[in-house]
């Protein structure tokens, strides 16, 4: 089979084994999160965006991935929706599973 121009493009990037996601494609991911967990809380955005001292047209910004967050934003969205909208694991030690075969590189403390 002979590889054309663009065949390529349906194939994702991928890294650990998960894709790569542009900044577009994250910021949009997070923005259906934030509208989701607002629907399921009864807010309208106009209510939503009262509780963050914003304005309407920048939840519907962040909902729709065209605003960028910072993170102070996203945890004043997570405390005013009463959800995580982004967990950062949870205090701790944790445990990582290797593939058998595979060297575990890396320093521990």
């Amino acid at each position: 089979m002979q590889l054309r121009r663009g065949m390529l493009a349906d194939i994702p990037d991928m890294r650990y084994g998960m894709p790569v996601l542009t900044t577009d494609e994250y910021l949009s991911r997070i923005g259906r999160l934030i509208r989701d967990a607002r629907q399921h809380r009864g807010y309208t955005q106009v209510q939503l965006a009262d509780l963050l001292g914003t304005s309407q047209s920048a939840v519907n910004r962040i909902e729709r991935g065209h605003q960028n967050l910072t993170l102070e934003m996203l945890a004043r969205i997570g405390e005013a929706l009463d959800s995580e909208i982004v967990s950062l694991g949870a205090p701790g030690p944790c445990t990582f599973a290797w593939p058998a075969g595979r060297p575990c590189r890396g320093r521990s403390r």
